[in-house]
């Protein structure tokens, strides 16, 4: 599958039997296509806000997050290494190379540096870690801290993708 997939539920079935009895089975089909979502047919009453619809719902699309933050100070360049562990748990990659960008704060909050990640984001795809690394100038102000923020946002800047993990977001921007 090179593209994003949706579809609906089958009215062939009662949602009963697709999100009851067939369960593994309308599971085992989300997976294997890599639907990005579902509709317009979707579990509605009862099962609404199941465990079944819940679980399907976390299967769709892709849902990326960073598993791991490093940073190493090199002397030589005085600069910090900034390595980050990038994971998909959604069942899908996303089929374009969207810009991801990491921005530096400094302990009072103030964007002090940023700069584009080299990575290609269609690469981090289910079960498939990627880790990246990159170097921001080290000054003193950031010997009293600091905090990183991630951006990703479509080629012309109008959407951009939410991590799935904690964090404070604010301006398509997500603290980690």
């Amino acid at each position: 599958i090179n593209a994003p997939a949706g579809g609906e539920l089958t009215s062939a079935y009662s949602m009963s039997e697709l999100l009851g009895e067939q369960f593994p089975e309308t599971l085992n089909m989300v997976e294997r296509l890599h639907l990005s979502f579902i509709g317009p047919k979707i579990p509605d009453g009862e099962w609404r806000n199941s465990e079944e619809s819940e679980a399907i719902e976390l299967l769709l699309g892709y849902r990326f997050y960073i598993s791991e933050l490093r940073t190493r100070f090199s002397y030589a360049e005085n600069q910090l290494e900034v390595y980050l562990t990038w994971e998909n748990t959604g069942q899908a990659p996303i089929y374009w190379n969207w810009p991801v960008t990491m921005y530096v704060y400094d302990k009072d909050g103030n964007l002090e540096y940023w700069e584009s990640i080299d990575m290609n984001l269609s690469e981090v795809a289910p079960g498939q870690p990627v880790t990246t690394k990159s170097h921001i100038p080290f000054t003193d102000l950031f010997r009293q801290g600091f905090c990183i923020g991630i951006g990703i946002t479509s080629p012309d800047a109008d959407e951009y993708i939410e991590l799935a993990m904690e964090g404070k977001k604010e301006d398509n921007k997500q603290i980690i």
